[in-house]
């Protein structure tokens, strides 16, 4: 049988006051967190994310009061902008996380009507590369 128990949010949120953080991210298209919660199961710290569906973000504040939400279309963001929000210089950045949802960007199937005609969620993250230096890019497509 198997012994793993996952911990609640309540642990996760023990566990992190306790130590030191192994690493820090920002995580797009956050959901309600799922991949922030791993992250932090991870020792990683969540430092902001960014979601634009209110009951996405109603669910995350709610497990996660503490982390900085930036609400709204991510192609709106700026590299300079977050890192300005999350008090970080080029570089300072461990890893920044993004999980599209599949539906509206898998190169699988059909996209949103519209979808890539303005600024692609590609040529965002491409900017956003170059701006953070970052160690690593966690980017989930679809």
């Amino acid at each position: 049988m198997n012994k793993y128990r996952i911990p609640t949010i309540s642990e996760i949120k023990e566990i992190a006051k306790k130590s030191k953080p192994a690493f820090e991210v920002v995580s797009l298209f956050a959901g309600g967190g799922g991949s922030s919660t791993g992250y932090r199961m991870a020792g990683g710290k969540v430092l902001a994310i960014n979601e634009f569906i209110p009951e996405a973000i109603k669910t995350y504040q709610a497990n996660w009061p503490d982390t900085t939400i930036l609400p709204g279309d991510v192609r709106k963001l700026t590299p300079e902008a977050i890192l300005e929000e999350i008090k970080k210089e080029k570089g300072a950045l461990d890893i920044l996380d993004g999980s599209p949802p599949c539906s509206a960007f898998s190169t699988a199937g059909s996209r949103e009507k519209g979808w890539g005609k303005k600024r692609s969620i590609q040529t965002q993250l491409n900017q956003m590369l170059r701006t953070y230096s970052l160690n690593i890019l966690g980017f989930y497509e679809g």
